[in-house]
């Protein structure tokens, strides 16, 4: 079985409240890999290509070169907020990783949301 590592981004079949089924979806991977490996779960925040220009407070833009190295198609925002668990088994396959300002800028907003001191990398 694959551990996945924080900042990973990664295709899963995302649950969708309003609809019977599921959809295959980016997510980055929040929670980090001692707790992926002694869990078997992942914490992912989703990620979206359709978003509005202003930003809210617990979003992340990923364009450019860092959408490509994060392996995603479009211009998109994690949206931090959106956290789900899912079964690693699950997880269909890894699209690529932030680079380490998005992966630092990230870690900055979890902080914020559950009011964590923190270090950067």
């Amino acid at each position: 079985m694959t551990i996945f590592d924080q900042g990973q981004v990664v295709l899963v079949p995302f649950p969708f409240t309003d609809v019977k089924m599921d959809k295959k979806r980016p997510a980055v991977v929040v929670s980090k890999r001692w707790f992926n490996k002694e869990k078997r779960l992942c914490i992912l925040s989703a990620i979206t290509s359709s978003y509005d220009k202003e930003l809210e407070k617990d979003e992340i833009r990923i364009m450019g070169q860092d959408k490509d190295c994060s392996g995603l198609k479009f211009d998109s925002i994690i949206k931090t907020g959106k956290m789900f668990a899912i079964d690693q088994n699950r997880i269909l396959k890894c699209l690529g990783s932030l680079p380490k300002k998005k992966h630092n800028e990230l870690r900055k907003v979890l902080s914020e949301i559950f009011d964590l001191s923190l270090s950067t990398i």
